[in-house]
Protein backbone atom coordinates (compact mmCIF):
# COMPACT_ATOMS: atom_id res chain seq x y z
CA UNK A 1 0.00 0.00 0.00
CA UNK A 2 1.03 3.60 -0.51
CA UNK A 3 0.46 6.27 2.09
CA UNK A 4 1.56 9.84 1.97
CA UNK A 5 2.22 12.62 4.38
CA UNK A 6 3.09 16.17 3.52
CA UNK A 7 6.71 15.21 3.01
CA UNK A 8 6.99 11.55 1.96
CA UNK A 9 5.46 8.72 -0.02
CA UNK A 10 5.48 5.68 2.29
CA UNK A 11 5.29 2.05 1.12
CA UNK A 12 3.63 -0.32 3.59
CA UNK A 13 3.19 -4.12 3.48
CA UNK A 14 -0.46 -4.78 4.34
CA UNK A 15 -0.48 -8.51 3.55
CA UNK A 16 -1.56 -8.91 7.19
CA UNK A 17 -4.03 -6.02 7.66
CA UNK A 18 -3.84 -6.41 11.43
CA UNK A 19 -0.08 -5.83 11.41
CA UNK A 20 1.03 -3.40 8.65
CA UNK A 21 4.80 -3.26 8.16
CA UNK A 22 6.56 -0.10 6.88
CA UNK A 23 8.82 -0.96 3.93
CA UNK A 24 10.32 2.31 2.74
CA UNK A 25 9.77 6.03 2.30
CA UNK A 26 10.45 8.16 -0.76
CA UNK A 27 11.45 11.82 -0.57
CA UNK A 28 12.01 14.14 -3.47
CA UNK A 29 15.81 14.15 -4.04
CA UNK A 30 15.59 17.88 -4.82
CA UNK A 31 14.13 18.49 -1.34
CA UNK A 32 15.90 16.10 0.99
CA UNK A 33 15.03 18.04 4.13
CA UNK A 34 11.41 18.96 3.57
CA UNK A 35 10.27 16.24 1.19
CA UNK A 36 8.14 16.77 -1.88
CA UNK A 37 4.88 17.58 -0.12
CA UNK A 38 3.55 14.77 -2.26
CA UNK A 39 -0.03 14.71 -1.01
CA UNK A 40 -0.47 17.98 0.83
CA UNK A 41 -3.27 20.31 -0.14
CA UNK A 42 -2.03 23.19 -2.23
CA UNK A 43 -3.67 26.45 -3.18
CA UNK A 44 -5.86 25.66 -6.16
CA UNK A 45 -5.65 21.87 -5.98
CA UNK A 46 -4.07 18.72 -4.65
CA UNK A 47 -0.80 17.13 -5.61
CA UNK A 48 -1.33 13.98 -7.67
CA UNK A 49 -0.01 10.45 -7.25
CA UNK A 50 -0.83 8.03 -10.10
CA UNK A 51 0.23 4.38 -10.14
CA UNK A 52 0.92 2.40 -13.32
CA UNK A 53 2.46 -1.06 -13.11
CA UNK A 54 5.40 -0.69 -10.72
CA UNK A 55 5.77 3.07 -11.23
CA UNK A 56 4.43 6.09 -9.38
CA UNK A 57 3.96 9.42 -11.15
CA UNK A 58 4.10 12.29 -8.66
CA UNK A 59 2.82 15.73 -9.58
CA UNK A 60 4.49 18.32 -7.33
CA UNK A 61 2.35 21.44 -6.83
CA UNK A 62 5.06 23.42 -5.05
CA UNK A 63 7.75 25.36 -6.93
CA UNK A 64 9.68 24.21 -8.76
CA UNK A 65 6.68 22.42 -10.27
CA UNK A 66 7.53 18.96 -11.58
CA UNK A 67 6.33 15.49 -12.53
CA UNK A 68 8.47 12.76 -11.00
CA UNK A 69 8.66 9.15 -12.15
CA UNK A 70 9.50 6.76 -9.29
CA UNK A 71 10.29 3.04 -9.71
CA UNK A 72 8.48 0.97 -7.06
CA UNK A 73 9.51 -2.47 -8.39
CA UNK A 74 11.58 -3.00 -5.23
CA UNK A 75 9.21 -1.77 -2.50
CA UNK A 76 12.08 -1.58 -0.01
CA UNK A 77 14.01 0.84 -2.24
CA UNK A 78 11.87 3.25 -4.29
CA UNK A 79 14.07 4.97 -6.87
CA UNK A 80 13.66 8.23 -8.77
CA UNK A 81 13.92 7.58 -12.52
CA UNK A 82 13.11 10.95 -14.07
CA UNK A 83 11.88 14.44 -13.29
CA UNK A 84 10.09 16.66 -15.79
CA UNK A 85 9.78 20.41 -15.19
CA UNK A 86 6.24 21.76 -15.42
CA UNK A 87 5.30 25.34 -16.35
CA UNK A 88 2.82 25.50 -13.47
CA UNK A 89 1.17 23.44 -10.73
CA UNK A 90 -0.29 20.11 -11.91
CA UNK A 91 -4.08 19.84 -11.90
CA UNK A 92 -4.28 16.20 -13.03
CA UNK A 93 -2.05 13.34 -14.17
CA UNK A 94 -3.18 10.41 -16.34
CA UNK A 95 -1.28 7.40 -17.67
CA UNK A 96 -2.36 5.45 -20.76
CA UNK A 97 -0.01 2.75 -21.97
CA UNK A 98 3.38 4.37 -22.47
CA UNK A 99 2.01 7.94 -22.43
CA UNK A 100 1.62 10.36 -19.54
CA UNK A 101 -0.64 13.42 -19.76
CA UNK A 102 -0.20 16.21 -17.23
CA UNK A 103 -2.70 19.08 -17.01
CA UNK A 104 -1.20 22.21 -15.47
CA UNK A 105 -2.39 25.75 -14.83
CA UNK A 106 -1.05 27.85 -17.68
CA UNK A 107 -1.86 29.48 -21.02
CA UNK A 108 -0.65 27.07 -23.73
CA UNK A 109 0.33 23.56 -24.77
CA UNK A 110 3.87 22.69 -23.72
CA UNK A 111 6.40 19.93 -24.01
CA UNK A 112 8.55 18.06 -21.56
CA UNK A 113 11.42 17.16 -23.87
CA UNK A 114 10.17 13.54 -23.83
CA UNK A 115 7.60 12.46 -26.44
CA UNK A 116 6.00 10.13 -23.87
CA UNK A 117 5.12 13.04 -21.54
CA UNK A 118 2.64 15.60 -22.88
CA UNK A 119 1.94 18.70 -20.82
CA UNK A 120 -1.45 20.33 -21.40
CA UNK A 121 -1.61 23.87 -20.04
CA UNK A 122 -5.05 25.07 -18.98
CA UNK A 123 -6.18 28.69 -19.10
CA UNK A 124 -6.37 30.21 -15.64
Amino acid sequence: ALMSSESTLDLVDVSDPAAPVPLASYRDPERPRTGAYIAAAATGGLVHVVLADSYAFLGDAYPPFALQLVDLSDPAAPAALATYALPGPPRDVAVSGSRVLVAVAGPALGGSGDPAVLILCLAR
